[in-house]
């Protein structure tokens, strides 16, 4: 069902969209919600993103680059409040293995805590 969902994106999204949210009420994978939210963010529907990227962060809870896409679309809807607590939480998580691409999701982090605590 996946991949048939996969061949309808580059065609179809409200049909894809349908198959997809199929696919993830019976078998929630990374494969199938990262889907979903390619369709969403075509249709800017950044509010059901964010509910794709809070349940991505449930299965993959360390994953930096899930934690910066939800503090983006947080951004990206204006909840301040919550893009804060995901940038204080980016820069507490543990680093398993480095990498630059770590260092720049937390570098990004950081800038916007530094970035917003100037305009407070």
């Amino acid at each position: 069902m996946l991949d048939f969902s996969q061949v309808l994106f580059l065609s179809d999204d409200k049909q894809s969209m349908t198959t997809i949210e199929k696919a993830t009420e019976y078998f929630p994978s990374v494969a199938a919600f990262s889907l979903e939210s390619q369709i969403l963010e075509k249709q800017n529907d950044y509010k059901r993103m964010i509910k794709i990227y809070k349940q991505l962060c449930g299965i993959q809870p360390y994953k930096f680059s899930h934690r910066e896409k939800l503090m983006k679309l947080y951004l990206m809807i204006n909840d301040t409040a919550n893009a804060i607590r995901e940038a204080e939480f980016i820069l507490s998580m543990p680093i398993k293995i480095p990498s630059s691409q770590i260092d720049s999701i937390r570098g990004r982090s950081r800038e916007y805590l530094t970035r917003i605590s100037r305009v407070n």
